[in-house]
């Protein structure tokens, strides 16, 4: 993984993700990271299941938009999906209800990249330009973008079972347990984000689980560990800012 893979990626989905249009009364919601797994000892978003849902039920009743960024279901530490939707059908009920009603949007990280899902996506106001890319925070690094399959392996055969007995970081992370990757992805996505551009572009990201803005770029943070993050979108891409729920 380098920098210029990292931006290279980025000009790509700059390029080619779906669009979807902004008005002026326009407010979403961007989580990241819930990492949904089984309800068991290992499930590391159960402890923050209630707030979860209760955010997402408040900010639908509110009338906000919300874009899941990646890493909904932790497919690489359970490969079984009916074992993450039977531990929590309320919320799976929810979100695909809202979803295919056009409340709720998604797109895949590296742990959920089975999902039928875009990886990136658009929203621009029609008006005045004003563009936001969304993607989950992976692009560009080799074994969790590209070549996936060997970060899935290794996270789904030897650290989560390494995790449950004796508590080992994850090498393939981009979280701060990873100083040097996730050193790499912050600065990558930050500089990329506030280069000078001709279209008025915000990036709303995830992955290193660490929320916060950085000029034009506005990082989701996680539903896991402390958890409880998200980015708010208001008045059209006028206002942004990352927040904590806790």
């Amino acid at each position: 993984m380098s920098q210029v893979k990292i931006w290279r990626r980025l000009d790509y989905w700059l390029k080619n993700a779906p669009v979807v249009p902004m008005t002026d009364d326009w407010k979403a919601l961007h989580i990241s990271d819930p990492h949904i797994e089984d309800g068991d000892k290992a499930d590391d978003f159960k402890k923050n299941y209630p707030l979860f849902m209760n955010t997402i039920r408040e900010y639908l009743a509110r009338q906000y938009k919300i874009c899941i960024e990646g890493d909904w279901q932790d497919r690489w530490k359970q490969p079984d999906e009916i074992k993450i939707l039977s531990a929590y059908p309320d919320l799976f009920e929810l979100v695909e209800s809202e979803r295919k009603k056009g409340n709720i949007f998604q797109i895949r990280g590296n742990h959920d990249d089975v999902l039928p899902y875009k990886q990136a996506v658009k929203f621009v106001h029609q008006g005045t330009g004003k563009t936001i890319l969304c993607v989950h925070g992976h692009q560009g690094d080799w074994c969790n973008d590209q070549d996936s399959w060997i970060g899935k392996s290794f996270v789904r055969y030897i650290w989560a079972p390494s995790q449950r007995l004796l508590g080992l970081p994850d090498p393939t992370t981009a979280t701060p347990d990873n100083p040097k990757k996730h050193n790499l992805t912050r600065d990558a996505f930050h500089k990329w984000a506030n280069q000078e551009r001709k279209i008025d572009l915000e990036l709303v990201w995830g992955h290193t689980h660490v929320y916060g803005d950085v000029g034009r770029s506005h990082n989701c943070g996680s539903w896991v560990g402390p958890g409880g993050e998200g980015v708010i979108v208001e008045q059209g891409g006028l206002q942004i800012k990352a927040e904590r729920f806790l």
